[in-house]
């Protein structure tokens, strides 16, 4: 494949990021590249103009969708809303964020259209079966009730050869069902039932088929959407931030005594994280699902959803905690207003406002004592962003930003960076949701964890912009004048981030008087700063030691 430099660079983010994948399987190929997602196949052609630095204008891919399962129309629907997602990004780099919404989101974006809205689009790059002609009616042989059988799960016609009566219970599931709720039994480490969550009666392994190879989770997780399954199921939420469908199953269907009481208690078979299985926060055994606003938020985005009768609950009470951020969000502003251009007035009144939400979010993954510190961030980095607020007046969140702990002096001195934008950086981690800072809401300081070398996080403020996406716990800053690191947060690693988190002790007020506006001095052997007498220590934990020593080492070079 000829590419540009941009073009390479992201071509070597695909590669790494769906490397050995059964989602996604990419095949390189002489006009380009192939990508097989699901049932949907994507030929796409790289210009030469495209992403490069010395084009005038942003140029769009070309790509050719196919199918064999869907129709031409349901098909151009997709291409056309190809072509909106590149223009939301302005003409940046594009692959990743396509091939991650045609996984994740095109079965929900096709089912939310009519079939006469399909039926109005016709694009030349969709390759799909037609639909028959309206005057042509195919000729079904209906077989005599008694010998037709209809899955309880789907439900979709079978055969006799194709299907299996549990004798626990008398249910006749397909082998599409029946293969679904084994591997997802079997991946949770459950005793086999029966999927139906009105029955959930035990029954045998021996009547499988042990010769059905498991498929990919995301095939899996669409089917559970499809059927009544979906009541015993919650997707992990940090597995659902990192792009894959993960199903948990829950402890009971009793949905709304579990809400009441917080005591719904799910561990990802993936990536071990232990959440409640009501609302997919970190496990609050004994607290009320509502009792707090961030709960309160991420039951209105669950997945799957929630019964009607409590998302109606959730709907309602949801309505008082956005008042409620919102008010906070409104005093913020008001006093940030009359800061001007001072970053540390700004920042006294951004920790008055959030310090008991940072410490909450901070306690989910830390433990005892946890201290802030405010980040010796560079005038320079400071005036950027004080310049970015005053032109946009947006509304300002807290935010998690994790990374090797080395890398803060960096920060501190340069402040976040979008690797590839006009420095050396390059893309670690993967940019599946596209290229940006990544930083986690502040109820979700677990997803920054994993990205952590030491006890050690940035507390971020991030503008609230149209230059920043909104996914899942994350937001993702498309402009690196848009986010700044406010403060550093220490702590000890103490417990796992699959546990809950532990009493807090009273934070400490913040000191005007310990801000530092200044980069830290470059620090020469022998000097006192060098030997550590004016280092800030974690508390020390061997791994603690570790990485103060390692920090030291880097600052020597």
């Amino acid at each position: 494949i000829m590419a540009n430099a941009e073009q390479e660079e992201e071509l070597d983010s695909l590669r790494a990021l769906y490397d050995g994948s059964e989602d996604v399987v990419l095949q390189e190929q002489d006009y380009g590249f192939c990508v097989r997602i699901g049932q949907l196949q994507l030929r796409l052609t790289l210009q030469p103009e495209y992403l490069a630095s010395e084009s005038a204008t942003a140029v769009v891919p070309e790509f050719e969708l196919s199918s064999s399962t869907l129709p031409h129309c349901a098909l151009s629907c997709l291409c056309q809303h190809l072509d909106k997602l590149f223009t939301e990004l302005g003409g940046g780099p594009t692959l990743i964020v396509w091939i991650e919404w045609l996984r994740m989101e095109a079965a929900e974006f096709l089912d939310s259209l009519r079939l006469d809205q399909q039926g109005q689009v016709w694009d030349a790059r969709a390759v799909g079966i037609p639909y028959p002609p309206e005057d042509v009616v195919p000729e079904v042989q209906e077989e005599p009730p008694a010998k037709r059988l209809v899955c309880a799960l789907c439900p979709s016609a079978l055969s006799v050869a194709d299907s299996l009566r549990l004798p626990s219970c008398g249910h006749a599931l397909c082998s599409t069902c029946i293969s679904m709720a084994a591997q997802v039994h079997d991946a949770n480490n459950a005793l086999l039932r029966c999927p139906l969550p009105q029955c959930r009666s035990e029954f045998s392994e021996n009547l499988l088929d042990q010769t059905n190879l498991p498929e990919a989770w995301a095939m899996v997780s669409r089917r559970i959407l499809r059927t009544s399954f979906q009541e015993v199921i919650a997707f992990c939420p940090r597995c659902e931030d990192m792009g894959m469908d993960i199903p948990v199953m829950t402890s009971t269907t009793c949905k709304s005594e579990e809400m009441e009481t917080g005591l719904s208690r799910c561990c990802c078979f993936h990536c071990k994280l232990i959440f409640c299985g009501i609302c997919r926060s970190p496990s609050h055994h004994g607290e009320a699902c509502l009792a707090e606003g961030s709960r309160i938020v991420r039951m209105g985005k669950r997945r799957p959803p929630l019964p009607p009768d409590l998302a109606e609950i959730v709907a309602e009470a949801s309505k008082d905690a956005v008042q409620s951020e919102k008010r906070k969000s409104e005093k913020l502003k008001r006093v940030v207003d009359q800061c001007s251009s001072d970053f540390q007035a700004m920042r006294r009144a951004f920790l008055n406002c959030h310090e008991a939400d940072i410490y909450n979010g901070l306690g989910q993954v830390f433990a005892p004592p946890i201290n802030l510190t405010p980040a010796p961030v560079h005038r320079e980095v400071q005036l950027r962003f004080m310049s970015s607020l005053a032109k946009t007046g947006a509304e300002m969140r807290p935010a998690f930003h994790g990374t090797h702990f080395p890398n803060h002096i960096s920060i501190f001195q340069r402040g976040l960076l979008i690797p590839g934008e006009n420095n050396e950086l390059k893309v670690v981690h993967g940019a599946i949701h596209g290229r940006g800072v990544y930083t986690a809401n502040i109820d979700a300081a677990w997803l920054s964890r994993g990205f952590c070398s030491a006890p050690a996080m940035l507390v971020c403020a991030v503008l609230q912009t149209p230059f920043v996406r909104h996914v899942g716990d994350a937001m993702v800053v498309g402009l690196a004048d848009h986010v700044v690191p406010l403060f550093e947060a220490t702590g000890n690693w103490g417990f796992s981030l699959s546990m809950p988190a532990p009493a807090l002790p009273t934070p400490s007020p913040f000191k005007p008087g310990h801000a530092v506006t200044a980069p830290p001095a470059v620090c020469t052997k022998g000097t006192a700063r060098a030997k550590g007498k004016d280092q800030k220590s974690f508390p020390q934990t061997k791994s603690s030691k570790f990485m103060a020593r390692l920090a030291r080492k880097n600052q020597k070079h």
